[in-house]
């Protein structure tokens, strides 16, 4: 979220915009898989969950790497966005 004004001055209002809804898009797109992938497999309370079910212990291993690296990735981008603009 702090860095899309950033992308948006970067590629340009149309290329921005046309992001923004791919983007809108593709989160609706996987909300309504995750919601297909609850009736399957008798509603679980966590994406953890999810991943426990359907893929099993190697796909829980990955999920919390992925977890960790996004979590790293906003931060970095984060101190890159502040150091750019400070306030």
């Amino acid at each position: 979220m702090l860095s899309l004004p950033y992308v948006c001055k970067l590629c340009g209002l149309g290329l921005g915009i046309i992001t923004l809804i791919l983007g809108y898009i593709s989160a609706i797109w996987s909300f309504n898989m995750i919601i297909k992938a609850d009736e399957r497999i008798g509603g679980e309370k966590t994406f953890k969950g999810y991943c426990n079910a359907c893929g099993g212990a190697k796909l829980v291993k990955f999920y919390d790497l992925t977890v960790i690296f996004c979590v790293f990735g906003a931060l970095v981008s984060y101190q890159i966005i502040s150091t750019l603009h400070p306030i």
